[in-house]
């Protein structure tokens, strides 16, 4: 089944976005913050080109 990398990516990278925001871990420095948003979303369009089928299609 295909799409659930892509899923499974985009919770963990948000929950230690969120986690970050919220004051508990600290991951990223302040002044790298753009460049970390730009590499996450370019991550994203490479899982979502490699997944592009619908969620949970076999093939």
């Amino acid at each position: 089944m295909k799409g659930y990398k892509t899923l499974t990516a985009a919770s963990v990278i948000t929950a230690i976005g969120m986690a970050q925001q919220m004051g508990v871990i600290a991951l990223v420095p302040e002044h790298y913050r753009g460049a970390t948003l730009a590499g996450v979303g370019l991550i994203m369009a490479l899982l979502r080109l490699k997944t592009n089928t619908q969620v949970g299609r076999r093939h």
